[in-house]
């Protein structure tokens, strides 16, 4: 069983950094380089927000029927759930409107 031996050369990596470099350059240079990230960023957007409302707003209906049954009522974590769905719902449009002032 013989064994092929590829040699270590010290412009190995130099040369791959060439051609990663030559071979993005035709892939920037078109007018509309950005729109995968930008249709990456809506999209993400529309489905974080769909997702991430139901998931809070289920939430926010089971504290509330703990508090009732408990009696125990804690406006911190009650303001932590509103705030951190606020947060969820405002982020990504706030993302894709900087994303949209840059282009």
């Amino acid at each position: 069983m013989s064994r092929i031996y590829i040699r270590k050369s010290k412009t190995r990596l130099p040369l791959a950094l060439a051609g990663m470099a030559l071979g993005s350059s035709s892939a920037l240079a078109g007018s509309d380089w950005a729109s995968p990230a930008t249709s990456l960023a809506e999209s993400l957007q529309s489905g974080t927000v769909s997702i991430a409302t139901a998931i809070i707003g289920f939430g926010l209906i089971l504290y509330g029927i703990y508090i009732i049954i408990s009696g125990h009522f804690d406006i911190r974590r009650v303001l932590t759930y509103v705030l951190g769905g606020a947060l969820i719902m405002v982020g990504p449009s706030i993302l894709t409107t900087l994303l949209s002032a840059t282009s």
